[in-house]
C-alpha cells in the first residue's frame, strides 16, 4: 500500500509512466511508507465524455490508501497528486478537452491481504 491506479481514455498517447510513477511515488514517500507502492496504468478504449470522443478525453486516478489520515491530510495530498500530474498530461494533450480528477480510496483492513513471495 498505497496503489497508484491511472485510468485514461486511449487518446491521450505519448505519457510518460514510469517518469510520472516515479515522481509520485516520491512525492508521496511524504505521507506513506512507500517501499510497496504499487503503480499501475488502464487504457480505456471505449469512452464518451460529452458529445465528442475525438475531442475529449479523461485521465483519473485513484488512489488507494490504509485508514488513518485525516481529511484535511487526504486533501492536501490529492492537491499535490493533481499538480504534479496536470503538466505532464497537458504535454500530450493535442486540442481536447480534457478531464483529469481524482479520487481517493481507503480500504478496509478486515478484507486487506497480502503475500509476499521470495
Amino acid at each position: 500500500m498505497p496503489h497508484i491506479i491511472v485510468e485514461h481514455s486511449k487518446n491521450l498517447k505519448g505519457l510518460h509512466y514510469q517518469n510520472m510513477f516515479a515522481g509520485l511515488h516520491q512525492l508521496l514517500s511524504k505521507y506513506a511508507a512507500i517501499d510497496s507502492c504499487k503503480s499501475r496504468v488502464q487504457i480505456i478504449d471505449n469512452f464518451l465524455v460529452g458529445t465528442d470522443p475525438d475531442q475529449s478525453g479523461f485521465f483519473h486516478i485513484n488512489l488507494l490508501l490504509m485508514p488513518g489520515r485525516s481529511e484535511t491530510l487526504k486533501n492536501e495530498i490529492s492537491e499535490k497528486i493533481l499538480e504534479y500530474v496536470t503538466p505532464a498530461v497537458n504535454e500530450v494533450v493535442k486540442n481536447k478537452n480534457l478531464r483529469i480528477s481524482l479520487s481517493i480510496s481507503v480500504n478496509d483492513l478486515q478484507c486487506y491481504l497480502k503475500k509476499i513471495i521470495h
